[in-house]
């Protein structure tokens, strides 16, 4: 199979779909932490509408959009959160469940 950009728009489509039709999405406020710098983490998140920013040490270090997932890296270091993530709008988010 040859991956294009076209297989991966398609790809990034089919899972924001997916998503869409979780059970587990959740609307959120700007401004509300998803989840703390320090925390455990046993899930990751994905986000189906609106925007996310990654904040370490009160330093954005990244801001993210609708088909984007974080969280992942507490689940494959198993150590706890190494930033935090906050609502950077009224938007919506998906536990997605590691196992």
């Amino acid at each position: 199979m040859t991956i294009n950009s076209e297989t991966v728009r398609h790809s990034s489509v089919t899972s924001l779909n997916f998503l869409k039709r979780e059970r587990d999405v959740r609307s959120i406020e700007a401004g509300q932490a998803i989840f703390t710098e320090g925390q455990a983490g046993d899930v990751m998140y994905a986000v189906v509408e609106g925007e996310v920013s990654i904040v370490l040490n009160g330093q954005v270090l990244e801001t993210i959009g609708e088909g984007s997932i974080f969280g992942e890296l507490a689940l494959l270091d198993e150590r706890p959160r190494s930033a935090s993530a906050i609502a950077s709008s009224n938007g919506d988010r998906v536990d997605s469940d590691p196992s």
